[in-house]
C-alpha cells in the first residue's frame, strides 16, 4: 500500500520538485524571500502578525503578487516552519543509544523554539515539518521501520 497523496505546491517548490515557468518578465520576488520577511515578522511580533498583506508591506510589494509563490498562508505557514526547523539533525550512529540520540534531538528541538518562540503558536493542522519529527527507528537498529514506498520523497533525516 502506498501512499499517494501529493506534497504540498509550496513543499515542491521549496524543494525543487516544481519549475517555475520560463517565460515572462524574471521573478522580482521569490519563495525565500517571502519566507524570510515571514520569520522576521514573526521572529518580532508573533505568528499572529504575520498575514500576507504584511510580509508584503516588508517586501514593498502587493499582498497579490505573493500569490505567485504560495497559494495562501497555511502554504507560508508550512514554509516558515521549515526555515525554523532548519535542517534535521545527523543520523543516529551505530555506537549511539537511542535514548542519546532523543536526548540530542530533544535538545535541538528546544533550541529551535527558543530562538523561534512562534513556532509554538502556529495551529496545529499538518504533520510536522522535517526536523520536528521523529522517523520510525527500530529499535536498536538505526533504520527505517516503514517500507521504502512510504517513507518521504526527499527526506534528508535518516535515509
Amino acid at each position: 500500500m502506498t501512499d499517494t497523496t501529493p506534497l504540498p505546491g509550496a513543499i515542491q517548490a521549496a524543494w525543487g520538485l516544481r519549475e517555475r515557468p520560463t517565460k515572462g518578465p524574471k521573478p522580482a520576488l521569490s519563495i525565500d524571500k517571502i519566507v524570510s520577511a515571514a520569520v522576521g515578522i514573526a521572529r518580532a511580533e508573533g505568528f499572529a502578525a504575520v498575514s500576507m498583506n504584511r510580509v508584503a508591506g516588508v517586501l514593498s510589494t502587493s499582498a497579490m503578487s505573493l500569490y505567485r509563490y504560495v497559494a495562501n498562508k497555511d502554504e507560508l505557514t508550512i514554509l516558515m516552519m521549515e526555515v525554523a526547523a532548519g535542517e534535521p539533525p545527523p543520523p543516529r550512529t551505530p555506537d549511539e543509544t537511542w535514548r542519546a540520540a532523543i536526548e540530542r534531538w530533544a535538545w535541538g528541538m528546544l533550541n529551535t523554539v527558543r530562538e523561534n518562540r512562534w513556532f509554538l503558536q502556529v495551529p496545529i493542522s499538518s504533520p510536522p515539518p522535517r526536523r520536528a519529527s521523529w522517523p520510525g527507528w527500530r529499535s536498536g537498529s538505526g533504520r527505517w521501520s516503514t517500507p521504502a514506498s512510504r517513507r518521504p520523497r526527499r527526506c534528508r533525516c535518516y535515509c
